[in-house]
């Protein structure tokens, strides 16, 4: 069994880059060679979870019909139950550096939530995946690990509306959609910190929408004039849920 984990964590590190730093002896087991593979693709795996997480509880913002740009979110809404859960895994609400599509950065909780208060009158509906990501930096010092992710991923979404034709304060979006239903294919890097053992909080993120593809009725019927809701909460649509917090 140990010589089975061993060869399974050694085919595991060769796809990773060498750590800057390793900490030694972090689980009172003398620490050594072994014990830094499994640190490694540990917090690998524990961060790429969390990346999944936040996906699917912004998906969530997004499908919300209670937005609302109160701080602190109110957890009696559902998109204050989720925009909570993504607050609270950054590692300083007041000092954030999330980068998405085009400068500023978002920097606090206020700004934040404004900026998802605002897509949720953009988007009817979203489903982001990170499908692939590569570590690109790794540190492990003080036995605190720090764990940089660069993923690619795609998103299929609805809009509420075409850019130009938004109402009276609602956001304009990104100006490459030009129908409502489109696939998007995005760029990630995200840094996550531990702070005690096991906890590991967002750092900074970067993310950009390479390219996108606009969807019509049928592949044979180019851009529609009346598109197809394709969102679980048109009329008849199969799978019909009702969104729940993330756990």
């Amino acid at each position: 069994m140990k010589a089975l984990l061993l060869s399974s964590l050694m085919e595991i590190t060769t796809l990773l880059p060498i750590s800057t730093a390793i900490a030694a002896d972090c689980y009172s087991g003398g620490g050594g060679a072994l014990e830094s593979m499994f640190r490694k693709e540990e917090a690998v795996r524990l961060t790429t979870e969390l990346n999944s997480k936040i996906m699917n509880a912004l998906d969530k913002v997004l499908l919300s019909t209670d937005a609302s740009r109160v701080n602190p979110p109110d957890i009696t809404t559902n998109f204050g139950r989720n925009i909570k859960f993504v607050l609270d895994l950054q590692l300083d609400q007041e000092n954030m550096d999330l980068l998405i599509e085009r400068p500023p950065a978002i920097t606090t909780a206020q700004q934040f939530i404004d900026t998802w208060f605002g897509l949720t009158t953009f988007f009817k509906y979203r489903k982001r995946y990170i499908t692939n990501s590569i570590l690109v930096d790794y540190k492990d010092l003080n036995c605190l690990r720090e764990v940089s992710l660069y993923g690619i991923g795609q998103s299929f979404g609805i809009l509420r509306h075409l850019p130009g034709n938004e109402p009276p304060g609602a956001l304009p979006g990104p100006p490459w959609h030009t129908t409502l239903n489109f696939v998007d294919f995005d760029r990630f890097t995200i840094t996550w910190k531990e702070t005690a053992a096991g906890v590991f909080r967002v750092q900074k993120l970067v993310q950009f929408t390479e390219s996108t593809f606009p969807l019509g009725n049928e592949p044979s019927a180019g851009v529609p004039t009346v598109p197809v809701d394709r969102s679980p909460f048109a009329p008849g649509a199969p799978g019909n849920y009702t969104p729940m917090a993330p756990r």
